[in-house]
């Protein structure tokens, strides 16, 4: 809403948060931060590894999460969400990119692959992004 006030253009911002259905969807909107500070990505990769620990392989499911939202004007706030569907093996990735932890923590079970290695082509296949972006556009017209 801040920048639909400041251009009176329909304005779209997104997020993402990655949930384990086995704890209750933790971390979610707190992804770097679930310690109640910004955390480190080995921060971030240890404390979703202990918390996991113990947990067979039918919980380890997990999927990162997209919240895109729409703005058409004050009060008129639309969203959507998708999402990659995946599992937490018991160790993380023995590659890391830097500022995104999770995509080595996700083994995307359908694509046989950890996130990480997804290219950018296969990203879009999945279509998480694309789809909730696609289902906003029916307030735009």
């Amino acid at each position: 809403e801040f920048y639909w006030q400041k251009s009176h253009l329909p304005t779209i911002a997104d997020d993402a948060g990655f949930e384990i259905s086995a704890l209750n969807n933790f971390p979610g909107v707190l992804s770097s931060r679930f310690a109640g500070h910004k955390m480190s990505d080995q921060e971030i990769l240890d404390g979703i590894i202990k918390r996991m620990k113990g947990l067979e392989d039918e919980r380890r499911v997990a999927r990162t999460s997209i919240v895109v939202a729409l703005a058409t004007e004050v009060g008129k706030v639309y969203i959507e969400k998708g999402y990659i569907r995946g599992s937490v093996p018991e160790k993380p990735y023995s590659k890391l990119e830097v500022y995104f932890p999770y995509r080595s923590l996700l083994y995307v079970d359908s694509m046989n692959k950890w996130f990480y290695d997804i290219t950018d082509t296969e990203e879009e296949k999945l279509g998480y992004r694309k789809a909730a972006v696609e289902r906003l556009k029916k307030y735009l017209f």
